[in-house]
This record gives C-alpha cells, structure tokens and sequence, in this order.
C-alpha cells in the first residue's frame, strides 16, 4: 500500500532538491553573464590595443619613409661634395696657393 507520510517526504525531497537545482543554475546563469561581460571587456580592451598598435605602425612608416628622403638628400650632398672636390685643382685642396 502507499503510505502517505512517504510519499509526502519523497515530495518534500523532490522539491528540496529542485530548489537547490535552481539556485544552482542561478549562481551558474550569474557566473556566466559576469564571464561573458569580463570577456566583452578584454575583447574591447585589445580591440583598443590593436588600433593604437596600428597607428603605431602607421607612424612607424612615415618616420621611415621621413628617413629614407633623408639618407637620400645627404647621398646627394655627398655626390656633390665629391664632385665639388673633383674640380678643385690639386694644389688649391691640398692649401698650397700659388
């Protein structure tokens, strides 16, 4: 036969235990958002991290490039010095005016 004192610890029991599942999914539902928004937050951080790398980069070229014309400029310099020099009679360079 069925005894009801049972039957009622057995319900008791049941809702116990689904309560606790719940709080538990509570606590797991809370623990994944906090997740979630701590991930959201580093995804924006190196999202920030990688624009301002870029514009790094970016800079980094033009000081390059800013370099470059001027390696350029004093290759030149250098070319015409020689050439300056190549004129210049022997005696003149060497300081002995006649």
């Amino acid at each position: 036969m069925c005894d009801p004192t049972s039957s009622t610890a057995t319900f008791e029991r049941k809702l116990t235990n689904e309560a606790s599942l719940c709080r538990s999914e509570e606590r797991e539902s809370r623990h994944i958002g906090a997740v979630s928004s701590a991930n959201g937050e580093v995804i924006g951080t190196l999202t920030n991290i990688g624009e301002k790398l870029a514009a790094l980069e970016q800079e980094m070229q033009l000081r390059k490039n800013d370099i470059s014309r001027i390696l350029h400029k004093v290759e030149h310099i250098e070319e015409l010095t020689l050439e300056i020099l190549r004129r210049i009679p022997l005696t003149q360079a060497t300081g002995n005016f006649m």
